[in-house]
């Protein structure tokens, strides 16, 4: 495995199992959060959610130093390979808010032209097919002190269950990788290649797609159970 050096920006429920477990199998992570309380007791080892495993996971992986926790991101882009995007993308009166996500990829941006080498810049929230590679792309370009800087851009959707997070991470059933160019697939297929599970290579919409399709079967099935659960079907005389 080529040891990547990643930054994790976000550290809610996706940030943090993620990073937690990409640090475990040997690559360094750096978690940003603007979250000074959050940090504080990430640095602690005391996770500020609760998944099965993750505390014990955090803590070894704090000691081994090869996970880090700050709120600042200058200092956590220093020689990166690529940054995963973790922000929350909440629905609002029908609406996705993509708030969090412009200010994070803003700041990235302004980090990546001081990079020796080709930064990857990562989308794990989830977003709407084409958001991307038109408002993420759009967003670095706007925020690069040089335009002609180069950079990957990929999307990675999580399928994480809360409860399951970390076994889910570490036992896929499949990586879905969507990527813009080929230093986004190139720095996928390093960070992923210790998974021997089925992975998938598209663009980065119909990366977006596949997670509301496979969220949208979920609703689906659970919306299933539930109505026939208060609806049994009555028995024949």
């Amino acid at each position: 495995m080529e040891e990547q050096s990643i930054v994790v920006m976000g550290a809610g429920y996706v940030g943090l199992a993620s990073g937690v477990c990409l640090a475990s199998i040997g690559h360094k992570v750096v978690c940003v959060d603007k979250n000074k309380a959050v940090i504080d007791r990430i640095k602690l080892g005391n996770p500020h959610i609760y998944e099965k495993g993750l505390a014990s996971l955090l803590s070894r992986v704090l000691k081994s130093g090869r996970f880090v926790a700050t709120t600042d991101l200058r200092s956590a882009m220093d020689g990166v390979n690529g940054v995963l995007i973790c922000v929350g993308t909440p629905t609002i009166k029908g609406k996705l808010d993509l708030t969090n996500l412009k200010q994070a990829t803003a700041a990235i941006a302004e980090k990546i032209n001081d990079q020796d080498g080709v930064v990857s810049v990562v989308v794990k929230s989830t977003v709407l097919p084409g958001v991307t590679d038109t408002f993420v792309r759009k967003t670095i370009q706007e925020n690069l002190p040089d335009p002609d800087t180069q950079f990957g851009l990929g999307m990675n959707p999580e399928f994480l269950r809360e409860g399951e997070a970390i076994s889910d991470f570490m036992e896929p059933d499949r990586l879905i990788f969507g990527y813009e160019d080929e230093n986004a697939r190139s720095f996928l297929q390093k960070l992923y290649s210790p998974w021997s599970c089925e992975k998938v290579f598209v663009n980065s919409r119909t990366a977006e797609l596949i997670k509301y399709a496979n969220n949208a079967l979920l609703a689906a099935q659970i919306s299933t159970i539930n109505e026939i659960k208060q609806n049994p079907p009555s028995r024949s005389a």
